[in-house]
């Protein structure tokens, strides 16, 4: 939400001062300082803001914040992203739409009724509707709702460790309030975002799933060898260090596993590490990948 779909912390600031002004704080805050706390679970963002107050007179402190936010919105708004209304739109109409964020309960629906993007939202979930990270939060929307390869949106290195948590891939928008290294497709506009998953022709999940994610391969990396196991077989390859491997995987149009192929022979005939002469186990039998492959990673260990 924050960083994402909108930049609020003006209004944020200016609930956080006249909540403290309520309260009996003397100290204020700035943009700078609740800015760079955005996307933080609002235990720990308490912990960062007042930790002179003791927890029970923090959460007070806060609802007395929270009371102060439609004023604050009423006066100030927010600013939302360019492209992001007319790009929800759009997605919507091809994928299911979801906001999860670590805000107290009510903040989305307020954001929602801010923005007018209701109509393109499937559901949400808050932290304050059960105090639970987002990796965690993650999986109830993924179960409630069926979804196969849920991909999160975010812009925090927090977003990404909770998203790396969850197991899914993290989509990063370089627009927002933070910044991170760890993600698996950055976007740096929310127009460049719809163009890209608008136009995309197959499941992302095909597109940028990590082998090594795959229940059926199995790696462990000791002092001197490499395991590489394929478990239908059972059978394994063990590799000196700084041995080059090439692995390879397809999957279905449902990203589900279907085939794996590596340049080191398991036996049976495995290739010779060109792209073009991988083979793979597949209901018993190698298979060529050839340009079939979704994905090739070269390993050095």
């Amino acid at each position: 939400m924050d960083g994402t779909i909108w930049d609020a912390v003006d209004t944020y600031v200016a609930s956080w001062n006249k909540g403290a002004e309520i309260y009996g704080l003397e100290k204020r805050f700035t943009r700078e300082g609740l800015e760079k706390l955005m996307g933080q679970e609002i235990k720990k963002l308490l912990e960062a803001t007042v930790p002179e107050l003791s927890e029970d007179e923090r959460w007070r402190f806060f609802h007395t914040v929270v009371d102060q936010t439609d004023e604050a919105f009423a006066e100030l708004g927010a600013n939302i992203y360019p492209g992001v209304v007319e790009g929800m739109e759009k997605l919507s109409k091809k994928y299911k739409l979801f906001v999860l964020s670590n805000c107290d309960k009510g903040g989305i629906p307020q954001m929602l009724g801010i923005t007018g993007l209701s109509p393109y939202i499937t559901d949400y979930f808050e932290y304050g509707m059960n105090t639970m990270p987002k990796s965690h939060n993650m999986h109830l929307l993924k179960e409630k709702h069926n979804l196969q390869h849920p991909v999160y949106v975010g812009d925090t290195e927090g977003d990404s460790y909770q998203t790396r948590l969850a197991g899914f891939p993290f989509v990063f928008v370089a627009y927002g309030h933070g910044n991170t290294e760890h993600f698996d497709i950055k976007f740096d506009s929310f127009d460049q975002l719809t163009e890209y998953f608008m136009n995309l022709q197959n499941d992302y999940y095909e597109q940028h799933a990590n082998p090594f994610d795959y229940s059926r391969l199995f790696c462990t990396i000791g002092s001197y060898l490499i395991h590489y196991r394929i478990s239908q077989y059972g059978q394994r390859c063990l590799l000196p260090r700084k041995k080059k491997i090439t692995l390879a995987y397809c999957c279905d149009r449902d990203g589900g596993f279907f085939a794996f192929g590596c340049n080191v022979c398991f036996g049976a005939g495995n290739g010779t590490g060109n792209r073009h002469d991988l083979y793979a186990n597949s209901t018993g039998l190698f298979r060529r990948l050839s340009d079939h492959c979704s994905c090739i990673v070269t390993v050095v260990l």
